[in-house]
């Protein structure tokens, strides 16, 4: 499994979809940085440099997930190399998990690379380290939304076979859309009298759990919230799509 992985990431980092999304990445950086010379708010370079970030999180999820995705997924089913695998003897569970760490991997590789450039640019702006690192460390912390959504698309993905559907769904949730719906449900007046907020539950409320915590600096705390994201939110996806592409007849 390790040599298909390897000789997959190889292929997939030649890939001019995922240059081309790391080179918009250091564009947003240069232009975050240009920012920050000419016009810092309120005269504060760390007030501009943690605005600008933040906004660049928002688009994370787009940036780094699509890429990743079109580029394991889509072209998993379109090229059939997945049905070619499958015939020289390599488990469905084998070749769901390989992926999956692939797109895991990639997905790391992007924070990483990320991470250099915020250091890089941060300096060179005048940024102080501290908030620096607070900004790498919500970088990390909010990465896991993207695993997460990865995750929760393979459902439909192997469920369906058709990774189209599954990219739709990853971008729905990377947008919000679920969260938003799931966020006027807690103003109906059954669930507001009880201040019950089915928003936190959801992938970006954990998240938002997570990054409150590690700002207060509770990161034992944060650990509770963070496992159970990788239970609900990473493995039992990946676990349901396993057991869902088991039983489904591979299509040519």
């Amino acid at each position: 499994m390790r040599n298909c992985i390897l000789t997959d990431l190889r292929r997939v980092f030649r890939k001019k979809s995922f240059i081309i999304c790391m080179s918009i990445i250091i564009l947003l950086m240069i232009i975050g940085l240009i920012v920050i010379f000419v016009h810092p708010f309120k005269d504060d370079v760390d007030s501009t440099y943690s605005i600008m970030m933040s906004l660049a999180m928002f688009f994370n999820p787009f940036l780094i997930g699509i890429p990743v995705f079109s580029a394991i997924y889509t072209d998993d089913f379109k090229s059939k190399s997945m049905q070619t695998a499958l015939g020289f003897g390599i488990s469905r569970n084998k070749m769901i998990m390989s992926r999956f760490l692939e797109a895991l991997f990639m997905v790391v590789e992007c924070i990483i690379f990320i991470s250099v450039m915020l250091l890089i640019f941060g300096l060179a702006g005048g940024v102080s380290i501290s908030e620096i690192g607070e900004t790498v460390l919500e970088i990390w912390i909010d990465s896991f939304k993207t695993i997460g959504f990865l995750a929760l698309a393979l459902i439909i993905v192997y469920g369906t076979q058709k990774p189209t559907m599954g990219l739709v769904l990853f971008i729905l949730l990377s947008a919000g859309v679920f969260a938003t719906l799931i966020e006027a449900l807690s103003l109906i007046p059954a669930l507001k009298k009880h201040d019950i907020d089915p928003e936190k539950y959801l992938p970006s409320g954990v998240i938002v759990k997570i990054s409150d915590l590690a700002d207060k600096g509770d990161y034992l705390k944060a650990v509770g919230p963070a496992f159970l994201f990788l239970i609900f939110y990473v493995a039992l996806p990946v676990w349901i799509s396993m057991r869902l592409f088991r039983k489904k007849e591979l299509e040519f």
